[in-house]
């Protein structure tokens, strides 16, 4: 008796109709296409923390590197670099950057970042003359005033 109450159960399981997936691939769409935007703002938002965050390390890094007696005596003048995942080696404002200043700051610097907002191409750090130092992300190198 057992075995007749399967089968008649495995006949009258049809499954689903093939209108109940549409509307439920229909309703899985429609969260989806409303949910997309406010996703990629927070991705965005993200991004630009991140950066944030990296400028205010890098800042920190070469005001340390800075600490040091022969990087600091190296800096002359105006500085200014950018880089983007790997060591910086000119200045934007004429000539290389100095190797003891640039030795120091590649210690305590081991992986150089990667700006993650769309259209930058960089982080530029500017060191003025009197040693005060400024970091941005950038599009486009920007040579400082008065270089």
């Amino acid at each position: 008796m057992r075995r007749k109450d399967e089968k008649v159960k495995k006949l009258n399981n049809k499954g689903f109709s093939l209108v109940e997936i549409i509307i439920v691939i229909a309703i899985i769409a429609i969260l989806a296409g409303a949910l997309a935007p406010q996703l990629m703002k927070y991705v965005g938002k993200s991004r630009e923390s991140a950066d944030i965050n990296n400028c205010n390390s890098i800042r920190t890094a070469v005001q340390t590197a800075l600490a040091d007696e022969k990087a600091y005596d190296s800096i002359t003048g105006n500085i200014s670099f950018i880089f983007n995942g790997k060591e910086p080696d000119k200045n934007i404002n004429g000539g290389d950057i100095p190797a003891d200043f640039l030795t120091e700051l590649s210690t305590i610097i081991k992986d150089w970042p990667q700006v993650k907002v769309k259209g930058k191409t960089g982080f530029q750090v500017n060191i003025d003359g009197e040693k005060s130092v400024n970091v941005e992300t950038v599009s486009t190198p920007t040579p400082t005033p008065g270089a």
